[in-house]
C-alpha cells in the first residue's frame, strides 16, 4: 500500500492526510490496510482501556481495532512485537497473537 508519514501522529494515504488523536508509534504494511500502533503515553487518560492498535484501509478509513486480553482500566498494547503472525504486547502482561483481518485475539499468553 502506498503511504507515508506525514507527522507523528498523522498518515498520508490515498491521496489526504489522515490524522489520529494520538502519536504514531508503529506502521506496518499489510497490503490491503495499515496496521498502525498508537502511543499509549500521548496523554491517553490512564484509568480506560486503550485499543490503540488499529488498521485502516487505503482511503484512511478505521477498519478495525485491536481487541484487548482484559477488561482492566489501564490496559493497552506498548509494542508491536512481529508481523508475520501479528503479535502484540499489552500493559497487562499479555502476549497477544492478532488476526490481522478483524483485531479479535488468536491466542493470548500471560508472561509475568
Amino acid at each position: 500500500m502506498n503511504y507515508e508519514r506525514s507527522g507523528l501522529n498523522t498518515v498520508h494515504i490515498g491521496g489526504r492526510d489522515v490524522e489520529f488523536e494520538f502519536r504514531i508509534l508503529d506502521i506496518h504494511d499489510f497490503g490491503d490496510k495499515l496496521i498502525l500502533l498508537l502511543d499509549p503515553d500521548d496523554n491517553y487518560p490512564r484509568n480506560c482501556a486503550f485499543r490503540n492498535i488499529l488498521a485502516i484501509d487505503h482511503d484512511g478509513e478505521v477498519v478495525w481495532q485491536a481487541e484487548l486480553p482484559t477488561k482492566k482500566d489501564a490496559d493497552g498494547y506498548w509494542k508491536i512485537k512481529s508481523v508475520q503472525p501479528l503479535v502484540a504486547m499489552s500493559f497487562c502482561s499479555y502476549e497477544c497473537e492478532l488476526d490481522e483481518s478483524s483485531g479479535r485475539i488468536i491466542r493470548k499468553t500471560f508472561y509475568k
